[in-house]
Parts: C-alpha cells; sequence; structure tokens
C-alpha cells in the first residue's frame, strides 16, 4: 500500500494489499485493548511500576503500541479497508507522568484489596508475568494456520506470509523466555522459603551451641541419668537402663566423631571454590545484563522504521527485549542469593563443628564416671555368682537324692557361666585401652596433620619454621609407628583374637553342649525309677532353658566386643596408614623444600667466612701435625696396618711374576718366527660363541 508521488494527487487504493495488512496488523495487536482504569497490559511492566531502579538491573521502557486493526477471520474474505494515509512516526520517548487527581480519586473511593510482594528491581508482579503469557499464548493461536491439513492457503499475499513468520519467530522467542522466567521464579522462591534460609539455621546451631556450652560447665552429676545416682543395690531392669544408656551415649559420641572426621576441618577451603565460580558467573550474568541495557538504548538511538509493520516488529522485539532483561536480572539474584548462602553455610559449618565438638566432650565427660558405676556393679555380680556358684557345687558334695545333687552340680556350672557372661557384658560396655574414641581422635589427628604438610608444601609457601616442623615430623614418624605397634596395635590385635576365639567355643557349645545334656539326662534318668523320671525330665529341661539363655547372652556379648575391637584395630591401621603415607610424602619432597635462602650477594659473605675458617682450621692441623710433643705413642695395630698396606702391592708384583713364569714353563717352545720370545697375556678376552 502506497501513495502517489505528490501530496496534492488522491492516493491509490488497492483492495488485496489493504485486505493483507488488516490481517498483518490484526494479527500483530492480538485483539488487545487499549488499557483503562490503571490495570496493567499484556507488554509487561507500566512505567510507574519501573521506577526507582538500580543502577545493576535494566529499565527499558515499554514500547508505543499502535492500536490495531481488528482480525479478520481466515473463512470469511477481506472487505475492502479505508483509504490511509501515510503513518506517523513513532512518539518520542516520554518519562512516566504522575496519575491524574481524578484517577486518584476514583481509585480511593473503593477499598483497595491487600497488595501483594513488590517484585525485585527489573522484575514481573506475577499478574505481570501472567498477562504477557496469556496475550503470547492467544497471539501465537492466533497465527497458526487454520486450514484443513495445517497448511497456509496457497494464494496468501507473500509479504503477509513474511511478516506473519517474522512475528511468530519473535513471539516464539518471548514464550521461551517467559518459561525461563517461570522457572527461575521457582527457583528463587525456593532459595527464599523459611525452611531454607541459612539465618535461622544458624541462629538454631548457635543456640543449641550456647546451651551445649552451659550443660557442659555443669557438675558430671547432673549430666548422668538419675539411675547412676542411686546408692542401694539396683535390679536387673535398673541395670539393663543403665547399659542401654551408656551405649546409647557412646554411639552418639562415635556418630559425632564420625561427622567431624567426614567434614573438613576449615570450612573456608571448602568454599573457595564454588564462591569463585559463583562470582564469575555473577560477573557474566552482569555484562550480559549491560549488554542488553546497550541494545536497548541502541535501538533507542536508531531513526525509526518506515513502514508500519517494521515499527510493529520493532514494537514487540522490544518487548523481547524487556522479557529478556527480566530473566537475567532474575538469574542475577538468584546468583546473589547462592553466594551469600554459601558464604553464610560456611558460618553454619563452623558453628556445627563446634557443636558436635562440644557433644563429644560432655559424652565423654559424662561416659566415663558411668561406666566406673557400671563395671563396680558388674564386679559385685561376679563374685555375688561365684560365691553362689560355690554354694551349690557345696551342696552338690553332700546332697542324697540324685536329682537334688544333679540340680546342684548344673546349677553351680549355670552360675560359673552367668559370671562369664556378666564379665562379657561388662567389658562389651565398659571401655579397655586403648579405646575406639581415643584411637579414632588419634587417626584423626595424624590425618589432619598430614593434610597440613600436603598444603604446605603443594602450595609452595613455605617458610623456616614450617620446614623445621616438617623434618621434626618426619624424624617423629617412625618412632612413633614402632610405638603403635607395639602398645596399641598388638594389645588390640591379640584381644581380637581372644574374643574371636571365645566366640567359637561359644558357638560350638550351642550345638554341642544340647547333645552332652541329653547324655547327662540319660545317665540320671537311669539311676532313678520310671515313677520319678518325669521329675527329673522337668529338672533338666528348665536347666537346659536357661543354659541356652546364658550362651546367646555370652554369644551376643562376644560379638560386640569382636566388632568393638575390629573397630579399634581399623582406627589404628589407619592411623598407621596415614603415617606411612606421610613418611613417603615428606621423603618424596624433601629435596624440593628450600630450608635456606637462595643464592645472592649476601652468600658471598658467608662463603668467605667458611673460606677463614677452613683456613684457621687446616693452618691449626698442621702445626698440630709438625709438633713432636703433640705426638701420641704409635700404637701397634696402626704399625701392622702399616705394614700391611705397605708390603700389599710388592706382594702382588712377586705373585703376579711367579704365575707368569710357571705359565711359560707350561707352554710349547716358541718358533722362530716370533723371534724366540715368549708371550703370556695376562689379560686373555675369551670369546663366548
Amino acid at each position: 500500500m502506497s501513495q502517489s508521488g505528490t501530496d496534492g494527487r488522491p492516493a491509490r487504493f488497492d483492495v488485496r494489499a489493504a485486505a493483507a495488512a488488516a490481517i498483518v496488523f490484526g494479527a500483530l495487536s492480538g485483539g488487545a485493548e487499549t488499557q483503562q482504569g490503571g490495570k496493567p497490559s499484556g507488554d509487561g511492566l507500566s512505567r510507574e511500576a519501573l521506577d526507582d531502579r538500580p543502577s545493576s538491573t535494566v529499565h527499558i521502557p515499554a514500547p508505543t503500541r499502535t492500536k490495531a486493526a481488528p482480525v479478520a477471520k481466515p473463512d470469511e474474505k477481506p472487505t475492502p479497508a479505508a483509504p490511509k494515509t501515510e503513518a506517523a512516526p513513532p512518539a518520542p520517548k516520554v518519562e512516566a507522568t504522575p496519575p491524574a487527581p481524578e484517577a486518584k480519586a476514583a481509585e480511593g473511593a473503593a477499598p483497595a484489596p491487600k497488595p501483594a510482594a513488590a517484585p525485585g528491581p527489573g522484575l514481573f508482579s506475577p499478574e505481570e508475568a501472567q498477562a504477557l503469557r496469556t496475550e503470547v499464548d492467544a497471539r501465537l493461536k492466533a497465527l497458526a494456520p487454520a486450514s484443513e491439513g495445517g497448511e497456509a492457503k496457497a494464494d496468501a499475499d507473500p509479504s503477509a506470509k513474511l511478516a506473519s513468520k517474522a512475528l511468530g519467530d519473535v513471539l516464539e522467542d518471548r514464550r521461551r523466555r517467559l518459561d525461563d522466567y517461570d522457572k527461575l521464579t521457582k527457583d528463587l522462591a525456593g532459595l527464599a522459603s523459611p525452611e531454607n534460609d541459612p539465618e535461622r539455621k544458624l541462629a538454631e546451631a548457635n543456640a543449641e551451641l550456647a546451651d551445649l556450652q552451659r550443660r557442659s560447665e555443669q557438675p558430671v552429676e547432673a549430666l548422668m541419668p538419675t539411675i547412676f545416682a542411686q546408692d542401694g543395690p539396683i535390679d536387673q531392669a535398673g541395670r539393663t537402663q543403665m547399659k542401654e544408656a551408656i551405649e546409647g551415649i557412646a554411639k552418639d559420641v562415635k556418630a559425632y566423631q564420625d561427622k567431624l572426621e567426614s567434614t573438613p576441618a576449615v570450612a573456608e577451603k571448602e568454599a573457595k571454590g564454588p564462591l569463585a565460580d559463583l562470582k564469575a558467573e555473577r560477573d557474566r550474568i552482569a555484562q550480559g545484563i549491560a549488554a542488553i541495557k546497550a541494545r536497548a538504548d541502541g535501538k533507542d538511538a536508531a531513526a525509526p522504521p518506515r513502514s508500519a509493520a517494521d515499527r510493529k516488529l520493532a514494537e514487540e522485539k522490544a518487548v523481547n527485549l524487556r522479557v529478556e532483561a527480566a530473566v537475567e536480572n532474575l538469574r542475577l539474584q538468584i546468583v546473589e542469593k547462592k553466594i551469600a548462602r554459601t558464604a553464610k553455610q560456611v558460618e553454619i559449618a563452623a558453628a556445627d563443628r563446634k557443636r558436635w565438638i562440644a557433644r563429644v566432650k560432655i559424652g565423654n565427660k559424662t561416659l566415663e564416671p558411668m561406666q566406673k558405676r557400671f563395671q563396680r556393679l558388674s564386679d559385685e555380680d561376679e563374685k555375688d555368682l561365684q560365691r553362689k556358684a560355690k554354694a551349690e557345687q557345696s551342696k552338690a558334695s553332700i546332697a542324697q537324692d540324685a536329682i537334688e545333687r544333679y540340680r546342684a552340680e548344673r546349677l553351680g556350672e549355670l552360675l560359673d557361666l552367668e559370671a562369664q557372661v556378666v564379665r562379657a557384658e561388662q567389658a562389651a560396655v565398659v571401655a579397655m585401652e586403648p579405646s575406639l574414641v581415643d584411637m579414632t581422635t588419634q587417626a584423626n589427628i595424624a590425618q589432619a596433620n598430614f593434610q597440613r604438610i600436603k598444603v604446605l608444601v603443594e602450595e609452595s609457601n613455605l617458610s623456616r619454621v614450617d620446614v623445621l616442623s616438617i623434618n621434626a615430623d618426619y624424624r617423629r614418624i617412625d618412632p612413633e609407628r614402632k610405638r603403635i605397634r607395639r602398645e596399641e596395635r598388638d594389645a588390640v590385635d591379640k584381644r581380637l583374637r581372644d574374643y574371636t576365639n571365645m566366640l567359637a567355643g561359644v558357638e560350638l557349645n550351642q550345638i554341642e553342649d544340647r547333645l552332652l545334656d541329653q547324655i547327662d539326662l540319660d545317665d540320671l534318668l537311669d539311676k532313678l525309677p520310671v515313677a520319678r523320671h518325669e521329675a527329673a525330665t522337668g529338672v533338666w529341661r528348665d536347666l537346659e532353658d536357661k543354659h541356652s539363655a546364658l550362651l546367646e547372652r555370652r554369644r551376643t556379648a562376644l560379638k560386640n566386643l569382636v566388632g568393638d575391637q575390629q573397630e579399634v584395630l581399623d582406627a589404628i591401621d589407619r592411623r598407621l596408614a596415614t603415617l606411612d603415607d606421610e613418611s613417603s610424602f615428606i621423603r618424596t619432597h624433601l629435596f624440593w623444600v628450600r630450608d635456606q635462602d637462595p643464592i645472592s650477594l649476601s652468600t658471598m659473605t658467608v662463603a668467605a667466612g667458611e673460606l677463614r675458617r677452613l683456613t684457621r682450621a687446616s693452618i691449626g692441623l698442621a702445626g698440630e701435625a709438625i709438633t713432636p710433643t703433640g705426638w701420641k705413642r704409635t700404637a701397634p695395630e696402626f704399625l701392622a696396618a702399616s705394614a700391611v698396606i705397605l708390603a700389599l702391592p710388592l706382594g702382588i708384583v712377586r705373585a703376579r711374576r711367579a704365575l707368569k713364569r710357571r705359565l711359560a714353563q707350561c707352554l710349547p717352545a716358541p718358533e722362530a718366527a716370533t723371534g724366540g720370545e715368549l708371550k703370556v697375556d695376562m689379560k686373555p678376552v675369551v670369546h663366548q660363541g
């Protein structure tokens, strides 16, 4: 559609061009209406919502939109359009003006709803984002081919098809960016959720740490369970409760020690890499935001398009630029929150380590007196059981009835077995030296020391004190390894073998003792009349049930002992392996560690001093050698050694000549061709075939 060459001549009217323009403009506008009543448009943020932006975000004002023509349905034929004049150039960008007083009064008349949370700088409100998505979906649906088979009509105008395709690409790009915006909005909401708030976690950790520090200052009697404060006799249920309390505290101490072992001692070093990556990503996003702003400024400074279709497409691209800026601003906010969260996680990790250390300290503080109390009770039980066993044996020796004698003998044996069970259960509850806690702590210390040396050597930032410390560690490692093997590992290994053999014996007894008890029952029944067989069988069954229960208790206690000693042995072996690795590492890097200043002008001064001292020492030695008063009596051993040294070359020469003469006598006479002289090669070369 065009005008004539001069303004005075009437404009020519083209029906097909007018119809195509109507279709294109209708599709571009999407049937959108003008904004009314202060509602946000589907294009995105209004100018009032984009005020007061910080400098780190991009504020791209909404482009001015022309009123769109009505959309022509695909089934209808295009109607002739009225003659059009040349489109006016786009209005220049103006700043947002405050609303009119009448609008303010109208707004104040109705009760305003509770405003939602304001979006962040450079972002859309939820209503604006939803309006943008609704608009782009509707417009893409309107641009889709409506003919059967999904193909456009063949008689469509090529210029309209190109304009429609360009608009579809712009809208598809906007929808993809809106998808990214929605996903990033969910990520930002997850980072800002109260349950993931690092400040709350840090406050909880500090509060728990303060409580633990307060408890650690209390007397140990206030930290132990009340059952351990009883002075009188304690029944079996109370002792079971004491045993469970000791095992629970020991398990907690070990769990916290495992946490201390599995986490780095210095969280700042572990967070240095992720923080550097996040800051690099933040810089990259900031550069992208600056590039978007430069593109927006370049479009504002550029000359406006001439045709209405180009102006419309430029407006749509400007909307896409605003959406792109919002997406990048959202990414920037997410990265900023991750940086703050990572930095806060360092503080949380430090507070957690302090909490774990305090819990281990309190656990060890209460565990030792609790174990001693339980050990005293176990010793009393063991002595009481042994006393009862002797009484039953004495009773069996004087009993006349066969059943009573059998009962007393078996009770004495079971009481001895129960004493062994009590001893095994006590050993499983009460820590033995070397204990698992101590060996795990020593292994962790050795690992931390090795890591410190590796960091010092690999960073090549060694002072003279560090070098001396590394040399001292290297000299200490070998004696320490020998001591650990001699005093700690051998003792634990012996206990582990003993408990393993005892466990194997108990498991065999569970299989064999029932057969032996059956033989004892048969012997007892042979000694009794038939009328007393039932009574004897009942006594045997009760004692057999008690025997099986005691064997099972002892098997459980020994199994726990074997597991505990195996863990102690593993901790010792881990410590030894760490010391071996540390020794190999220091030995490998020892010659590459610089423990003196490099060669420089000061080295010449040191060399001159050393040369002077060497000269004075040489002159002193020479003076002592030529002074007879300083000579001492020559020892016979020295004279003998000197004689041997002087005579040895002469003896070798004489032996060589004698061997040469004997060889000459054994060889045939020389021929005339050789001049009558016999030559003997004392260093023959033997060729190997």
